[in-house]
């Protein structure tokens, strides 16, 4: 693959994205519309469910209360204008992380120690597509240049099955933090929490060519294939551009026509959300339908 098709390239339209893939098919940008957003959850929501991680439920969209949060963030790659792969990613606030109903203790002590994590609270790419690797590759690489250069984030925490744990500590270094327990989040299947410095995809990016640390000598990361670290700086502008929040339109839509999530969290959490959604949209601090 050549050195032009290898990198990610700024593309502009309507707004920037990026392209990738040995013919540029591949396109990835922060969902900011209804559109990218209810692919990415219809998305997540079947990866989910052909993974016995979820039940079958009337929106067949994979969003949360914290997905409703203005920081909130999610990545998509989009193949001819179809979401094929999303990673959310979730920043500290007074709703706390989802991975705190299982691992309060962890988070408040890396908190504790003025660590400042975020947690990547969904990943799903479609089924039978080529190219899988690559683009959980590029969503990662994209979340992670987000959230410590632009949300100043310290490290990634993440709940995992036990399964997956030996690709993410050998491909991209992260580390077990919290024992296995049950998750009933996704059907009481097993998970650990893993967290990763994110000083350590910075590291790794600028030597490339040494030998792999960590306790995984032998093998080599996924980072040696990472945007160079001298091409960060010049994506943050078009992040920073397409990091919209929901339209009101969009906001009733998601969480209050198709998934109800005051049911979840109680009155007084949910004013909190549409008060954070309508300081983030500069607008009137009066809910209309509370």
């Amino acid at each position: 693959m050549s050195e032009n098709k290898s990198e990610l390239k700024t593309v502009e339209k309507n707004f920037s994205y990026f392209q990738f893939g040995d013919n540029g098919q591949f396109e990835l940008s922060i969902a900011n519309d209804r559109q990218s957003r209810e692919q990415a959850y219809r998305l997540l929501y079947r990866s989910y469910l052909d993974k016995g991680f979820a039940d079958e439920y009337g929106s067949k969209m994979w969003c949360s209360p914290y997905d409703a949060h203005p920081d909130t963030v999610t990545l998509v790659v989009k193949l001819d204008g179809l979401v094929v792969g999303a990673m959310t990613i979730v920043y500290n606030s007074l709703l706390g992380f989802p991975c705190e109903d299982l691992y309060r203790n962890e988070i408040e002590t890396l908190q504790a120690n003025n660590r400042y994590p975020a947690e990547i609270i969904s990943l799903g790419i479609e089924k039978n597509i080529r190219g899988t690797s690559e683009i959980l590759l590029k969503l990662f690489n994209i979340s992670y240049i987000f959230s410590k250069k632009i949300r100043g984030a310290t490290d990634f925490v993440i709940t995992v099955n036990p399964k997956h744990t030996l690709f993410y500590k050998r491909k991209l270094l992260f580390e077990e933090i919290g024992e296995e327990k049950v998750y009933s989040k996704v059907k009481n299947a097993p998970a650990v929490l893993l967290k990763l410095d994110l000083n350590i995809p910075e590291i790794e990016i600028q030597d490339l060519s040494s030998t792999k640390k960590y306790g995984f000598k032998k093998l080599r990361t996924l980072y040696k294939n990472c945007i160079p670290k001298e091409k960060e700086d010049a994506l943050m502008p078009d992040l920073i551009i397409q990091n919209k929040g929901f339209s009101e339109e969009d906001f009733n839509y998601f969480f209050v026509e198709k998934n109800d999530i005051s049911l979840k969290i109680g009155n007084k959490k949910f004013k909190y959300l549409y008060s954070k959604y309508l300081e983030a949209q500069n607008l009137p601090s009066v809910p209309v339908f509370l």
